[in-house]
């Protein structure tokens, strides 16, 4: 399992128990930071985690470079401000292991933040639905997928382009019921997930323009 942190220290705490408690324990857990200034580093390496940094890219590049130092046949990316169901992991794998999929996904379902919860973080959360679409937080991915379809790029949206051009390449899915994954929504990260639906919304839009039957 590969955490990515940026100045989580409010929030790794959380995030590393949640790991750590799992019923199926990941085989490896490391951390691969982007250039905190807080106590990230040392609450990670309080639980004993080995620590990266990176300061080439942003959150994307984080996830590759925790793909380079890791070895586990199945991915999954944690960032810090976001929490995993107790079975995620257990429940993710008997899909992989039923489906023999490229990416197996649950649902997973957001909450505000209190600590610095506004209204815009009210309007933006939707805490009543689960989300269905696979996203970082309620993936799995097995390694071998990475190297059929490539890595994603270094920036914080990267996750959605990849999805995109790894389905239209023969990226193979499938969705289990569980909720896997609880993501936290605050202040620091609202825009960055306006600006990710923005793009998704635009990617799916091209692609289906890309795909529609030329009149003739």
């Amino acid at each position: 399992m590969i955490i990515t942190t940026f100045n989580s220290e409010k929030y790794l705490d959380e995030a590393i128990n949640s790991a750590l408690s799992q019923t199926s324990r990941p085989a490896e857990l490391i951390v691969v930071d982007n250039g905190s200034a807080d106590a990230t580093q040392s609450i990670s390496e309080r639980y004993g985690i080995p620590f990266f940094v990176q300061m080439v890219g942003l959150v994307g590049e984080s996830r590759n470079l925790g793909l380079e130092n890791t070895k586990s046949l199945f991915i999954k990316f944690l960032d810090a401000d976001d929490v995993l169901a107790k079975s995620a992991l257990a429940d993710l794998l008997a899909g992989q292991q039923a489906s023999k999929a490229d990416l197996i996904y649950g649902q997973n379902i957001n909450f505000l933040n209190q600590l610095d919860e506004n209204q815009e973080a009210k309007n933006f959360a939707h805490t009543e639905k689960p989300i269905h679409s696979a996203t970082v937080l309620n993936s799995l991915i097995p390694r071998e997928t990475f190297h059929k379809y490539g890595l994603p790029d270094q920036d914080n949206h990267s996750w959605n382009r990849w999805i995109v051009s790894s389905k239209s390449a023969g990226l193979k899915m499938h969705k289990i019921q569980d909720v896997v994954g609880y993501r936290r929504i605050h202040d620091s990260n609202i825009s960055h997930a306006q600006e990710s639906k923005r793009e998704l919304f635009e990617l799916i839009a091209s692609n289906l323009k890309d795909r529609k039957p030329q009149g003739g």
